[in-house]
């Protein structure tokens, strides 16, 4: 599981085990000032991905941090779980997208075949292939 990536995606972070959070923070040293007793508090701690993305700023200072880590990290975590929301958010509109373009098929379908039968009675053959036309671009 890569932890060098420069861009950190919700479901692999989620993924982590207690070893992913260590070297993804001992690759991020310089970007968080971390120090080596500080990594090893999340190790001690058995922190893993899903413990990593649950972390706040009031956390981190409770595990014994600096603050001024404490807050740049809190504020990547956020950012982070910020990203699974945009991710949530993105696949409710589509699901939605995807509903409202079924409901419409389905519409067009039984104008087709009301149209279909009233073709029975009355032999217009005009707009049954209207209809055909229409679904075929469906």
């Amino acid at each position: 599981m890569s932890t060098s990536t420069k861009i950190l995606s919700f479901d692999t972070a989620k993924g982590w085990s207690v070893a992913n959070v260590r070297n993804f923070l001992e690759s991020k040293k310089n970007d968080f000032s971390l120090n080596d007793a500080e990594i090893g508090k999340f190790e001690k701690n058995s922190i893993n991905g899903r413990a990593f993305l649950k972390y706040t700023e009031d956390n981190l200072l409770q595990d014994g941090l600096r603050r001024g880590l404490t807050s740049n990290l809190a504020e990547f975590i956020k950012g982070v779980n910020n990203q699974k929301q945009l991710n949530d958010g993105e696949c409710h509109n589509k699901i939605s997208q995807r509903k409202e373009w079924i409901k419409l098929k389905l519409y067009l379908y039984s104008v087709c075949i009301v149209s279909y039968l009233n073709l029975q009675f009355c032999a217009d053959i005009l707009v049954f292939q209207i209809c055909a036309i229409a679904l075929a671009y469906l």
